[in-house]
């Protein structure tokens, strides 16, 4: 089942998602930076993590620098949202 998660209570900001299996995950890949924590969390479907991972890292070079201080974390349920 396909639907939307909004993000914020004014439902200005949202994120397609699917649902299956009782799991909610994003149906194109996002990222969020904790530039104080120093933490990159990428949200993206199992599945699709191992190639999004390449794409963007590239585009992280571009943003941030020295991204090798920052921690990489997987998020592929968006339980953390909900």
């Amino acid at each position: 089942m396909k639907g939307y998660l909004f993000l914020n209570q004014e439902l200005q900001e949202n994120i397609r998602i699917n649902y299956h299996d009782d799991k909610v995950t994003p149906e194109k890949p996002f990222y969020e930076i904790n530039e104080e924590e120093k933490i990159v969390n990428l949200y993206v479907n199992k599945c699709r993590s191992k190639d999004y991972k390449n794409e963007i890292q590239k585009e992280l070079k571009n943003k941030i620098q020295n991204l090798e201080l920052y921690q990489i974390q997987y998020i592929t349920v968006l339980k953390e949202l909900i």
